[in-house]
Formats: structure tokens, sequence, C-alpha cells
């Protein structure tokens, strides 16, 4: 009885080479599903926070610059003419009343806006009226596309040809920029065309770091009468 029970137990001893093939396949395949899910949860997680800093930028972006709009303004106050210099594909120029009420009965001069897409960067700088230097300078979201930034549209709110409302008379670098000493627009097809825009579109789209998804946004300001 003892010698059979010796060689039942030196049977059972190890493992033989199929089992341990076997038990190293399982390992890689349970390894390869971990890592799998591992690296999907840290991709999705990615996505998500990416999403909610562009959607977080893209309403910063949306909010204030239809609210510029909203106000554009000539440099005489309640004009068209020149409340518009230049309304380009990615790049317009304009006149606000930001801040310029001292009283009811009290209006100061207009802030110059400028708004544009360069270098995949949306900028915003503002300037106080008759200066070169801004005051006010904000790079607001990178990895932007645009086709086109700014749509304007005319009274009867049909779109309008970019090429028809002026071209920059500043070039704008992908930082903050000075402008000329002059940008009143000279061309005077734009001027009349710029002073029937009573609506502009603002739309872009914004990519995450990784360059795999991309979220469209846009909104409109009905500008003042």
């Amino acid at each position: 009885m003892l010698t059979r029970l010796r060689a039942r137990l030196a049977g059972d001893a190890g493992v033989t080479l199929v089992e341990l093939l076997v038990g190293m396949t399982l390992s890689v395949i349970i390894g390869a599903m971990t890592l799998s899910l591992f690296v999907n949860a840290s991709d999705a997680t990615r996505a998500t926070t990416d999403k909610s800093i562009d959607v977080a930028q893209a309403r910063n972006v949306l909010q204030s610059w239809t609210s510029y709009l909203a106000v554009a303004d000539g440099p005489s106050y309640g004009t068209t003419s020149h409340r518009f210099e230049w309304i380009t594909d990615s790049d317009a120029l304009f006149y606000a009343d930001l801040g310029n009420r001292a009283s009811t009965d009290s209006v100061g001069a207009p802030t110059v806006v400028w708004l544009r897409l360069t270098g995949r960067r949306l900028i915003e700088e503002q300037f106080a009226y008759g200066t070169t230097s801004p005051k006010v300078c904000r790079i607001l979201a990178d990895t932007v596309s645009a086709a086109p930034l700014f749509t304007a549209y005319d009274t009867t709110f049909a779109a309008m040809t970019s090429g028809t409302l002026g071209q920059p008379l500043a070039t704008g670098g992908a930082g903050c920029t000075d402008l000329p000493s002059s940008v009143t627009q000279t061309d005077q097809t734009a001027v009349a065309n710029l002073q029937k825009v009573s609506r502009v579109k603002v739309a872009f789209t914004i990519s995450d770091t990784a360059g795999k998804h991309s979220t469209a946004f846009e909104s409109s300001a009905d500008v003042q009468g």
C-alpha cells in the first residue's frame, strides 16, 4: 500500500512541457487583455479631459467674441462708417463700445478689437482708440482650424463674400502684434460693403492634444443698427 502511494505521488510531481506551454499562453493572453483595457481606459480619460478643455476654451471664445461684435460701432458713436475695417475668412478688425460710457449721456472713444486665427491660434487683441500697442492680448486656443472663422451677413441675412470686405491693413503674428499708425480702410468698395454687415458668424474646430479627435463650435452675433 505504501509503495503504491509513493508511486502515485512521484507521478504527480512537477508539470509537463505541455502544461507549462498552456500556462504561459494563458498568462500572455490575460496580460495582453489587461494592457489593452488599461490603454483604452487611459485614452478615454485623456479624450474626455481634452474635450472638456476644448469646450471651456470654445465657450470663452464664443461668449466674448460675439459680445464684442454685438456692440460694434463706428469711431464716431452711432455710425456704421468704418465700424468694421475688414472682415476676412480668418481676420477681423472693428471698433466696439466696451467700457466707454461715462454716463447715460456721455460716450467715450470705442475700443479697437482685432480678432484672428494665425498659426492655428485664436488671438484677441484690444487697443485703446488711437494707440498702436495692445492693452489686452490673449491667445485663447491652440490647434484650431476654420474654414472660414468669420462669415458676414448683410441686412437680408445673405452671406457676403469675404473678398469684398477689405484686406487686412496689418499682418498679425502668432502672438501679440502692434498695429500700424493707421488701420483706416482705404478700399471704398469694401467700406461701403462693410456698412451693410448686420450679422457675423464665428465658427472653428479645436483638435485634442493627440490630434485624434476634433470638435466643431459656432455662434453668431447680430450687429447693432
